[in-house]
């Protein structure tokens, strides 16, 4: 697409009088067509093809921005599968300023079938018609209203997935016969493959971010933010990228070039991410190299190959947890627990106490530990536990050291279950700033999978359960933990 502003000549006073008295009532057709799109399904079954993303904007948001620049005001999506997601994104339009509304076809409808079936929506109106799964290639800056309204019959566009054309009337479909034309002004790329996606993604953020309506800040050339992005002082942002909402990108991480970061997204430290798009609510682990892929979840799609690998690792790639509980059932959760385990561990905790003084062998240590990724501390005291003796392994296998910690759980202070309680120390606080995610608990996420302290693999099972904690997460992580200490 060229990069001139204005390559039509502009209207003159007496024109822009004319078009005052003369309004120019156009709607826009957008028709999506299963056919067109139905390799979309094999790749996301989860999610309509006019919803799966370009630089953070679903395929539907770029068609509907060009029918707005193109004077249309209102807009009709008709389509012959179920668009239950479209229709909760889109609504009625108002966040467009358009009116959007919705119709049905049936596959193998022809475009006079579609027109016959929305007469009530396309008669007595010029028509701008999407038909197909494509991408247009336009500017913001352009006034594409002028664009029609002084080339008749309009713009007529096409590729191998689709064609993008104007007509004055509904009437006119039917006697339409101009053959397809090159628009310097616009153009529309073909969507056949995810190939295709990737690249259109690239070549946007290469040379085209100032075109369209990203979602996000653009303060720096070559880069799209958008808010509550948390990105390590150790990572390096390569540009041009795209980064959504509530990106976090850990330390020694490189993102970039051309890489598109969903929302909901957590890039774990030491990834690389290139020329690539990870979609929303992905979690990417430790020290992975994602080099001209599509990830979304636990799937790692190769584009150029058309080939899917399902991870099963969840601590490599997952699919994170966007439906968290709300703060206070998690707070009365935590209470119940605690007052439960408080009980049972009462008169267990006297009596093995106070054998274990008996035996000298009871160590009790006041320790400030960090209580968020801020730094915050709080002080707990530790009950150590002596593996070289009878009483010292019931102890043990009982949890009765987690005892002293119930109070601070019962009060609210302290989660049951969460990261491993980190002494506040120097070294201690350096871990925290590469993890936003930090909350401990009574009893650690790592535990509960039995591995060691300060091993790699504890690393590792903090941070991804940290990134997915959900309520019946944590009690599951609770139940193991006791079972593999009575074990």
């Amino acid at each position: 697409m060229s990069q001139q502003k204005m390559l039509w000549p502009p209207l003159t006073v007496d024109q822009c009088r004319l078009r005052a008295r003369e309004k120019i009532d156009m709607k826009a057709l957008i028709l999506l067509k299963e056919k067109n799109c139905r390799w979309v399904r094999s790749f996301f079954p989860s999610r309509h093809p006019g919803m799966i993303t370009l630089c953070n904007n679903s395929i539907l948001e770029f068609m509907v921005d060009f029918a707005i620049l193109s004077g249309c005001t209102e807009i009709r999506m008709v389509m012959d599968e179920p668009g239950m997601d479209v229709e909760q994104f889109f609504k009625s339009g108002s966040r467009w300023g358009a009116r959007i509304s919705y119709g049905n076809s049936m596959d193998g409808d022809t475009l006079g079938h579609i027109l016959e079936k929305n007469h009530a929506f396309c008669k007595d109106t010029s028509l701008l018609i999407l038909d197909g799964f494509f991408f247009i290639n336009y500017d913001k800056s352009l006034d594409y209203s002028q664009l029609i309204s002084l080339n008749e019959p309009g713009i007529n566009l096409t590729c191998s997935t689709g064609s993008m054309f104007y007509v004055e009337d509904e009437a006119a479909v039917s006697s339409f016969t101009q053959d397809p034309v090159d628009c310097p002004e616009c153009s529309i790329s073909p969507l056949a493959t995810l190939d295709d996606l990737l690249q259109i993604s690239i070549r946007i953020m290469e040379s085209e971010q100032n075109h369209y309506v990203l979602p996000g800040y653009g303060s720096e050339e070559g880069m799209v933010i958008g808010s509550n992005v948390e990105i390590n002082p150790t990572a390096r942002i390569i540009k041009p990228v795209i980064l959504g909402n509530n990106v976090r990108i850990l330390g020694e991480t490189v993102v970039g070039p051309n890489a598109t970061i969903g929302n909901n997204v957590i890039i774990d430290s030491g990834s690389q991410v290139e020329q690539s798009i990870i979609m929303d609510g992905s979690y990417v682990g430790h020290h992975l190299t994602i080099k001209q892929k599509i990830v979304e979840g636990q799937r790692v799609i190769d584009p150029r190959y058309q080939k899917t690998l399902t991870v099963e690792d969840g601590f490599l790639f997952s699919k994170m947890e966007t439906n968290q509980s709300f703060s206070i059932v998690r707070t009365m959760i935590n209470l119940l627990v605690g007052l439960c385990l408080a009980g049972v561990q009462l008169i267990p905790y006297i009596l093995l106490g106070s054998i274990r003084k008996i035996q000298k062998d009871w160590s009790v240590k006041t320790t400030a530990c960090f209580m968020d990724s801020q730094g915050t501390t709080r002080t707990f005291d530790m009950v150590h536990n002596n593996l070289t003796t009878c009483t010292g392994k019931i102890f043990a296998a009982l949890s009765l050291d987690k005892f002293p910690l119930l109070g601070s759980v019962i009060k609210g202070k302290l989660r049951i279950v969460g990261n491993r309680l980190l002494e506040a120390t120097p070294k201690n606080r350096k871990q925290l700033h590469d993890f936003p995610e930090y909350i401990p608990g009574a009893f650690f996420y790592s535990e509960s999978d039995g591995f060691a302290p300060d091993s790699p693999e504890e690393e590792i099972s903090e941070r991804f359960y940290a990134v997915n904690r959900t309520v019946l997460k944590d009690a599951i992580m609770l139940l193991k933990a006791l079972i593999a200490r009575l074990t």
